[in-house]
């Protein structure tokens, strides 16, 4: 099988893709809700624990190098137990898409046309995903070259427009130290950032693999960094009782922009960059799954097992009944309490210790 090239910092702006796509949506609100004023920290410090937790990944990768974690854990395993590793992030690769898709469908659904029946967005959503994951990683790197910093900076102007508003006082005392609740709010960003156990299904394709480990950590501490620039933000615009109350507090900002009654309604550009940097996850978790599943399967072309994911998608977002189920049970507990630790961490710590105990390490 042929494997696809990228550069360092392709990685680095995917993986900070990757960390912003859904931490930017469920990081600021659930944060401040826990942390308060020290909602920075609980940001900051998850990133510095994902950072560890893909130092973990990065020394696996570094022990089976050029093979992704569906290859080796057949070497390291055998057939019998690697084969269902493979498996397993596959499955979890198409299951985060399918939450992913109805969480976005639905915001857009709610926010520009809530009239509009759920399934066309799925169903265009998944086809742009789809047709993406076809192409290969290189042109989902190259598109990301443009999508990662339009919508950045599409959201830094909105929030520039609507800074004089705020109330910094809102935001202070910035060095309050509420170790529970900084503990407690770090838990949703860090498990947002635990999707970067792609590194697992990706990593042969950098075309410098000793820079692996830098273009990693700098895509996850970078991700951090602007996660906690963002909801300190939002602290200071609403102050932390209004942040907590709302699903998604720079909506809502954008909702309440106005200037000079003439230029309002910015909510669709704060939308925009969040459907774009989520299309670019969804397309390279799409891919990442379709590839392992076909490297499980010790077959040659990815893309027939990417053209089934238009029938497997669709299925797994129409699963929830609401966005508040697909909040509540598919993304808080299956997703984030059991499907990332397990292939961000517990997986990869076990196959490191067994490797170790075979002298691969």
């Amino acid at each position: 099988m042929n494997i696809e090239r990228i550069s360092s910092r392709q990685l680095t702006w995917l993986i900070i893709s990757v960390n912003l796509s859904a931490s930017m949506i469920l990081g600021p609100s659930v944060i401040i809700f826990y942390a308060k004023q020290s909602a920075w920290l609980s940001s900051l410090l998850a990133a510095l624990l994902a950072a560890a937790g893909a130092l973990l990944n990065l020394h696996l990768i570094r022990c089976f190098p050029g093979q992704t974690v569906a290859q080796f854990s057949q070497k390291l395993l055998g057939p019998w137990f690697g084969k269902p590793i493979g498996f397993y992030y596959s499955l979890v690769s198409f299951y985060m898409v399918g939450v992913c898709l109805r969480m976005i469908s639905q915001l857009v659904k709610m926010t520009l046309m809530p009239e509009t029946p759920l399934w066309p967005f799925i169903l265009g959503l998944t086809l742009l995903v789809v047709y993406s994951a076809w192409l290969g990683l290189e042109a989902i790197a190259r598109a990301n070259d443009l999508i990662l910093p339009v919508s950045l900076v599409g959201l830094v102007f909105m929030l520039l427009l609507a800074a004089p508003e705020g109330r910094p006082y809102w935001g202070l005392p910035v060095w309050q130290l509420n170790l529970p609740g900084i503990v407690m709010g770090t838990f949703t960003p860090l498990a947002c950032f635990g999707e970067v156990f792609l590194i697992l299904l990706i990593a042969p394709a950098l075309n410098k693999p000793t820079e692996l480990r830098t273009a990693a950590v700098k895509g996850i501490l970078t991700a951090g960094l602007i996660l906690a620039a963002i909801t300190q933000f939002v602290l200071f615009m609403m102050g932390s009782f209004r942040a907590s109350a709302y699903f998604v507090p720079v909506m809502r900002i954008a909702e309440e922009l106005n200037i000079l009654d003439i230029f309002e309604r910015f909510e669709p550009l704060v939308l925009a960059g969040w459907l774009t940097i989520n299309s670019v996850k969804m397309s390279l978790l799409t891919y990442a799954g379709a590839r392992s599943l076909t490297e499980t399967l010790n077959r040659q072309n990815y893309r027939p097992v990417a053209l089934a994911a238009l029938l497997v998608l669709p299925l797994l977002a129409f699963l929830p009944r609401n966005l508040a189920e697909n909040l509540s049970i598919y993304v808080e507990t299956v997703a984030f309490k059991i499907l990332i630790p397990i292939a961000f961490l517990i997986l990869p710590g076990i196959m490191l210790i067994i490797a170790k105990v075979k002298k691969h390490a």
